[in-house]
């Protein structure tokens, strides 16, 4: 999936995975303006919280922080 955000407004500071992931499947990439990430974990089986972003605010304005291309589903 990617998150976005407005790069003029805020900065992406941290974003952690709050579920385990399987070996080798994670991956993170934060630039300038969107944060890439997938993960593949087969454990979830209740509603959970699946990652937390941090922003840092380095300018004055609003920004849209929009999810796209995230995928949610069952391996079997």
């Amino acid at each position: 999936g990617v998150l976005t955000y407005n790069p003029d407004v805020l900065e992406c500071v941290n974003f952690t995975f709050l579920v385990n992931a399987s070996e080798g499947l994670e991956n993170i990439t934060i630039d300038k303006g969107k944060v890439t990430f997938s993960i593949m974990d087969g454990n979830i089986t209740a509603p959970t919280v699946i990652a937390r972003a941090t922003f840092k605010a380095v300018g004055v304005g609003s920004s849209v922080i929009a999810l796209d291309g995230v995928v949610i589903s069952d391996a079997s």
